[in-house]
């Protein structure tokens, strides 16, 4: 797939996601991580891990070199992070806000 599908893509992915919609324990979740961390926010991790699912990415490393590109820092609002530090960041995420994610979309996709 070709940049611009990709960043054409990756943006439909998030921008029909409503965090605003999600359950009182997701919003919680969302505002406690957002707090205790400095450079990553949430919806910055959820972009990245969209794109890592989008672009295939192997490992955290693969993904953390893809960061290189400037574009895609500006995309996801986040500068260059080791992988290490994405590693961190996705061990903090709860699978239950995910899981309330996908059902969102699932339901929005479903009445189309």
């Amino acid at each position: 797939m070709d940049k611009y599908k990709t960043n054409s893509a990756f943006n439909k992915w998030f921008y029909a996601i409503k965090l605003e919609n999600l359950s009182v324990y997701s919003k919680q979740f969302i505002h406690d991580y957002n707090s205790y961390r400095k450079k990553l926010s949430f919806e910055a991790v959820l972009k990245l891990f969209l794109y890592a699912i989008n672009e295939e990415k192997e490992s955290l490393r693969d993904l953390s070199t893809s960061l290189i590109n400037e574009a895609l820092q500006i995309e996801i609002d986040v500068p260059t992070i080791s992988h290490t530090q994405w590693s961190r960041a996705f061990n903090a995420l709860e699978p239950k806000v995910f899981e309330e994610i996908f059902q969102q979309l699932l339901k929005k996709s479903n009445t189309k």
